[in-house]
């Protein structure tokens, strides 16, 4: 069995040999989150997790194409400015991204990557020196209401929120956080810390994705079952 049929890790919905309730599973991902922002201005997501390891990034990516699949025009943002993932598992380019936007040293067309029908993305670009500082600033604001008018939604992917404080201070500019937790990682007082403190800091949680729950040992059409839920 190839190595990416049983590392969820690697999982990507659009390659064809992708277990059927695997994508069954974004697709009510994605119609769950359509829910929770039916009553919301902002069509940015925050994309998180408490701590490494939980998934989140392959969560973002195949949210993403899930909504793309459904005709919504979608930006995948990598707003990990420390230890971005996300050009590596799409094999794209990292040499313009979003920290360049931030700085003022790029324009979003330099960075924009068009990598699927109705599905664009933006790299981490050059590690910078504050990170946190960009994300939460004024040119994040206006650089993520510049992209809400070109796409029905953005996607944003985060470093764990346990490690640094990033996706605390980018939230407050967007709809809200899902946040992912994975079963047999995620350690129970630390997603308790994280959402306290979003709460403390007013941050809507939009929902959490259980990922990698209840592995099952019957076969679907010759593929293991796994299962995600939100």
């Amino acid at each position: 069995m190839k190595k990416h049929e049983t590392d969820s890790e690697n999982v990507i919905i659009s390659r064809e040999d992708t277990p059927f309730m695997i994508v069954e599973a974004y697709k009510i991902l994605r119609t769950n989150l359509l829910f929770s922002l039916s009553t919301s201005e902002r069509r940015t997501v925050v994309v998180n997790s408490a701590q490494p390891g939980e998934g989140k990034s392959t969560i973002a990516l195949n949210l993403s194409l899930a909504l793309s699949e459904a005709k919504h025009k979608t930006l995948l943002i990598d707003g990990d400015l420390r230890k971005p993932v996300m050009h590596k598992r799409l094999k794209i380019k990292n040499t313009v991204g979003l920290s360049n936007i931030l700085a003022g040293f790029a324009e979003e067309s330099e960075a924009i990557v068009a990598y699927a029908e109705n599905l664009d993305v933006i790299p981490a670009g050059e590690i910078p020196p504050n990170p946190s500082e960009l994300l939460g600033s004024p040119a994040m604001e206006r650089f993520l209401q510049r992209m809400e008018k070109s796409y029905d939604f953005i996607i944003l992917d985060t470093p764990p929120s346990m490690v640094v404080a990033d996706a605390m201070a980018v939230a407050p500019l967007t709809a809200g956080i899902v946040l992912v937790i994975r079963e047999g990682v995620t350690i129970h007082p630390n997603l308790e810390k994280t959402l306290a403190h979003m709460e403390f800091a007013g941050i809507k949680v939009l929902g959490m994705v259980l990922n990698g729950a209840g592995v099952v040992r019957k076969k679907y059409g010759g593929y293991r079952n796994y299962h995600y839920s939100y």
